[in-house]
């Protein structure tokens, strides 16, 4: 029987730390990644395997795009 159980990558860096109206300094830094954290709890006990990684831009995402459904974003004749 498969393994029901998801594995999550989650990239956290730059625009995860910040939000558009914040300060940028550490303090600020510290209590966006707080409830980040709180968020993964849940994810994790949830069940889900999760992987933290320091955010790498818009790579990780262009990345994840680029694997999810190919046929879906360039026309391939099949």
């Amino acid at each position: 029987m498969p393994d029901p159980t998801k594995t999550i990558a989650i990239a956290l860096g730059g625009n995860a730390i910040l939000s558009e109206d914040d300060t940028g300094d550490v303090e600020q830094q510290m209590l966006n990644m707080e409830l980040a954290c709180r968020r993964l709890t849940a994810l994790i006990r949830s069940g889900n395997r999760v992987v933290i990684t320091h955010g790498n831009g818009a790579q990780f995402g262009n990345l994840l795009i680029q694997q999810e459904n190919p046929c879906r974003r360039f026309a391939i004749s099949l």
